[in-house]
């Protein structure tokens, strides 16, 4: 029998307070107020965008940004999609805007959606905080002016530090060429590449969480009846706090880790392949390489704590009918490979765990790579490398 708790669990998340919450506020000196803005954004977003390629105006080698550098954002169309991209700081008054413009100081032009209706504006962007989940599609070398904007929009010309992609994004970058483009571009992109400090390889997956044998219709999954309730759930909230290791009782969970419908491997390699042929070189530990994983479902969305409660609700009712369907055929003959009691369920947590990339396996070397046949629809024991932990910031 399934306690109330269970059935009704609260995200493991933190609760952030509002301004309404600090009646006082405006009478705090002006420096320490400051002090507050910047600190209630120094979180890190995962920021969604997808590229594609535009047809080139006669006049695109004269345009100039704001701070009057060469920019290429007329050759590509960026759009930004997700909830809560902007900090509600650039609404609340003139000192808080100003705030959030100084500590998101890049402000490259792109499309904003807002379901399916877009608006053109720019993107607030901090370099040192900021994660780009970059798709580049068809407009792979969109990528590269991408890079060389976030460069030339930054002040002090830093540009992207942080990077996450999944298979198929880094699949895409092989049309990526710097000798076929132009010399400025070229230049902005090596450096950027050749300074990365951190790296998600994305494993999300459509799965969920509840694995009911034949009925999950995923064949990596068809010998087990378990409900992986440790498993961070993705949501369309890009900020995130990361907790450098998960404190929750999942170590059940980390023997069993669904990674994807490929070998994530293709893409750390495919990755390694890339730099190579940039030319790219990077000293020992330079970048934090890590691997993210998550998981959704198709049709649910979660955006805040309410949409979390009820992804939780409409997860346990899977569970529960889920079970009493496989008690009933004669078909499964899958063992129930988890348990309700309190001691061992971990509290719901949304967001994602990041785990070494050496937890996915050992990799071939240059010799073995050419025979290398990677094997798709993969669970792994991860118990091994326990995971950190990225929290949601769930409003």
């Amino acid at each position: 029998m399934v306690s109330a708790s269970h059935a009704h669990p609260e995200p493991f998340n933190s609760t952030y307070p509002l301004a309404a919450d600090f009646p006082k506020f405006g009478e705090l000196p002006k420096e320490l107020r400051l002090q507050i803005w910047e600190s209630s954004l120094q979180r890190h977003r995962i920021i969604k965008v997808t590229l594609s390629p535009r047809e080139l105006p006669q006049d695109e080698e004269q345009s100039r940004n704001c701070l009057g550098r060469a920019a290429r954002c007329a050759r590509y169309r960026d759009d930004v999609r997700g909830h809560q991209v902007l900090s509600k700081l650039l609404t609340v008054n003139s000192e808080a805007r100003q705030a959030a413009l100084q500590f998101y100081r890049v402000h490259v032009p792109c499309s904003f959606y807002h379901g399916d209706i877009s608006e053109d504006r720019f993107l607030p962007f901090n370099p040192e905080f900021d994660f780009l989940h970059i798709r580049p599609g068809r407009g792979a070398e969109s990528f590269a002016y991408l890079v060389h904007d976030l460069k030339t929009y930054d002040p002090l010309e830093v540009g992207l530090l942080n990077l996450a992609m999944d298979g198929d994004n880094i699949r895409a970058l092989r049309k990526v060429e710097p000798s076929r483009l132009d010399a400025p571009t070229s230049r902005a992109f090596e450096d950027t590449m050749s300074k990365l400090r951190q790296f998600y390889y994305l494993c999300v997956e459509n799965a969920g969480r509840v694995w009911l044998g034949y009925l999950s219709g995923v064949p990596a999954m068809r010998s087990r009846i378990a409900f992986h309730r440790s498993c961070p759930i993705w949501s369309k909230i890009p900020t995130f706090d990361l907790v450098p290791r998960d404190t929750r009782p999942c170590g059940g969970d980390l023997q069993r880790v669904f990674v994807g419908t490929c070998d994530p491997r293709e893409m750390v390699i495919e990755w390694r392949q890339h730099l190579d042929r940039w030319g790219i070189r990077h000293r020992q530990g330079q970048i934090d390489y890590s691997v993210l994983i998550s998981c959704k479902r198709p049709t649910k969305r979660i955006r805040g704590r309410d949409s979390a409660r009820q992804w939780l609700r409409e997860e346990q009712a899977e569970w529960e009918q889920g079970l009493e369907e496989v008690a009933s055929s004669t078909r499964q003959g899958s063992r129930i490979g988890t348990t309700d009691s309190s001691e061992e369920i971990a509290t719901p947590a949304v967001g994602f765990w990041l785990f070494p990339t050496k937890a996915i396996g050992p990799f071939p070397d240059t010799q073995e790579l050419m025979e290398w046949n990677p094997k798709g629809k993969r669970v792994l024991d991860m118990m091994d490398h326990w995971p950190g932990l990225g929290l949601s910031h769930l409003p």
